[in-house]
């Protein structure tokens, strides 16, 4: 009965009050880690993201562009995480993820994000065009061996999405390498273009965890992808661009990757 309730306050919040911070699913998953379309808005801020297996889209719109997401909006998304923390379905534990991955998105990256097998597509956080870059193997996801290549400028994130609900995914990666087994050891990592860091998985820090510091997001991933986004802000800044190429490989991960 909660989960009703909650559903329909989200359905009767986007309709009846745009400006309370809301979401619902235009699909629903149908089983754990299954295919779904969400909702989210913010404000005038609005956000559709879907998932197929790895595959994603994700994109946000408002009447001034692209979006990006201020420190505001992650304190509305933490918030919204708070009121659904103890929601256990199928449709809670997605949405905690998807929830978890935004407040986690850097604020210099705009939301307009997809994944095509090992395409990744997304916008130049400084030059604000389109670009794609390859993914590697899931052993070390997010590694560059060359820059991201220019995107010709009519490319655009607005095309429909199906995620085809009720179809199991053929995919074979869902998500990078999990590092569960991995805590409390030095683990080595990679960050663009072709650098190499070692550091210790789930140190006081969490480093390696898919989410904000040590606060909770439902599944506690600790993957290569995550790893790897880590030890590029460390060296770098959560704000470089390099890391904000790798993060795209850190999304899958925060819906489908295996809890320790």
């Amino acid at each position: 009965m909660r989960r009703i309730v909650c559903s329909l306050f989200a359905v009767l919040a986007l309709s009846c009050n745009p400006s309370l911070p809301s979401y619902k699913f235009d699909e629903p998953p149908l089983k754990e880690k299954g295919p779904f379309k969400m909702t989210v808005r913010i404000g005038e801020k609005v956000i559709s993201v879907a998932f197929r297996g790895a595959d994603f889209r994700i994109y946000g719109k408002t009447r001034d562009g692209l979006v990006r997401l201020s420190d505001q909006d992650r304190d509305a998304i933490a918030r919204m995480m708070d009121q659904s923390a103890s929601d256990n379905s199928i449709e809670g534990k997605t949405a905690n993820g998807v929830l978890g991955l935004l407040r986690s998105w850097p604020s210099n990256l705009p939301l307009a994000m997809e994944r095509d097998g090992a395409s990744l597509r997304m916008i130049h956080p400084d030059k604000n065009l389109p670009i794609e870059l390859t993914l590697q193997d899931s052993g070390t996801m997010g590694v560059l061996t060359q820059e991201p290549r220019e995107l010709p400028p009519q490319f655009a994130f607005t095309s429909s999405f199906p995620t085809g609900v009720g179809v199991q995914s053929v995919q074979g990666a869902l998500h990078s390498a999990s590092i569960c087994d991995k805590q409390w050891k030095m683990h080595t990592g990679y960050y663009p273009v072709g650098k190499t860091f070692t550091h210790i998985v789930h140190d006081a820090k969490c480093f390696g965890r898919c989410g904000m510091g040590c606060e909770t997001i439902p599944n506690n991933a600790y993957t290569q992808a995550c790893f790897n986004h880590d030890g590029c802000v460390d060296a770098l800044s959560y704000l470089h661009p390099n890391c904000d190429f790798i993060f795209g490989a850190t999304v899958p991960d925060y819906i489908l990757a295996p809890g320790c």
